[in-house]
C-alpha cells in the first residue's frame, strides 16, 4: 500500500486564498463554519458572495469542511458546487465521510451526489468512512447503493482501509455486510496480510475468526505469517501459526 489518503480540515490552517476576498471575511466565515453557525454563514455570504468560490487550505471549498447540514445547505443555496474537487479529487462527500459528518453526507446525497464517486487514488466515500471508522456513515452509504467491494486505484477495498487504519468495529461491520474478506490489492495483499504486517493482533484474530485465508500469498510470495515474521511481530506470528495447526 503506497499511500493512504487522510483528509485534514483547513480550519487548523491559515487559509490560502485563490479568489479575491477580504482576509477578515475569510477568517470570520471559517470560524462560523467551525461553530456550525448557519445564520452567520448566511450573513457573511450575503455580504461577500465570492467566499463561496474561495479555495482554502488543501484547495478545499467551504463545503468540504461543512460541520452541519444546515451550514452545507446555506452554501449550496448560495451556489456552492456539491461535487467540487480539490487538486487530489476529494469531494465534499469524501470529506464528510472521512470526518464523520453523517448529516452532511445525507444532505449531499439528497442533492444528487453519487455515493460511489471516485476521489483521491480512486477511493470512494465508503473507503473514506472505513478509514475514519465511521460505521454510521458506512451504513448510510451502503443503504444508498455504495459498492462494498469497490476498488481504489491500488485495488484496495473499504475492508483493506479499515484494517490498515485499525478500525476493528468497522472491519467487523463490513464483514457482516458481506464484504469480501480475502480481496487482493495491487501488491497481492489481503486485509489479513496488512494486519499481520502491522502486528495488529486483535484485527488478525477477528479476520481469522471470520474466515480469512491464512495461506494466501501476495505478489512477493508471502503469506500473512511470513509478513508477521518479517516485521518481527512474534505474537502475531504465534496467532497465525496456531491457526495453521
Amino acid at each position: 500500500m503506497k499511500r493512504i489518503f487522510i483528509l485534514f480540515l483547513c480550519l487548523s490552517y491559515i487559509v490560502i486564498i485563490t479568489v479575491q476576498a477580504n482576509a477578515g471575511d475569510t477568517e470570520d466565515i471559517c470560524a462560523a463554519v467551525k461553530k456550525g453557525a448557519a445564520a452567520q454563514v448566511k450573513a457573511l455570504l450575503a455580504q461577500n458572495p465570492s467566499l463561496v468560490k474561495t479555495r482554502y487550505g488543501h484547495d478545499q471549498t467551504l463545503l468540504h469542511f461543512a460541520s452541519t447540514a444546515a451550514v452545507a445547505e446555506v452554501r449550496v443555496r448560495k451556489g456552492a458546487d456539491v461535487n467540487a474537487k480539490t487538486g487530489e479529487n476529494v469531494t465534499p462527500l469524501h470529506a464528510a465521510a472521512m470526518n464523520g459528518k453523517l448529516d452532511v453526507a445525507e444532505f449531499l446525497v439528497s442533492k444528487g451526489v453519487d455515493v460511489n464517486i471516485g476521489g483521491c487514488e480512486g477511493e470512494t466515500p465508503l473507503h473514506c468512512a472505513a478509514s475514519g471508522g465511521h460505521v454510521s456513515i458506512a451504513r448510510f452509504l451502503l443503504s444508498k447503493g455504495a459498492g462494498i467491494n469497490d476498488r481504489s486505484s491500488e485495488d484496495n477495498t473499504p475492508l483493506h482501509m479499515a484494517v490498515y487504519h485499525n478500525r476493528k468495529k468497522m472491519a467487523d461491520f463490513l464483514i457482516a455486510q458481506k464484504a469480501d474478506i480475502n480481496p487482493e490489492n495491487i501488491s497481492g495483499d489481503t486485509p489479513l496480510h496488512i494486519a499481520a504486517a502491522d502486528g495488529k493482533d486483535d484485527m488478525v484474530t477477528l479476520l481469522m475468526v471470520k474466515g480469512a485465508h491464512a495461506d494466501m500469498k501476495n505478489s512477493a510470495g508471502e503469506t500473512p505469517f511470513d509478513c508477521a515474521v518479517k516485521k518481527g511481530h512474534r505474537s502475531t506470528a504465534d496467532i497465525l501459526r496456531r491457526a495453521k495447526k
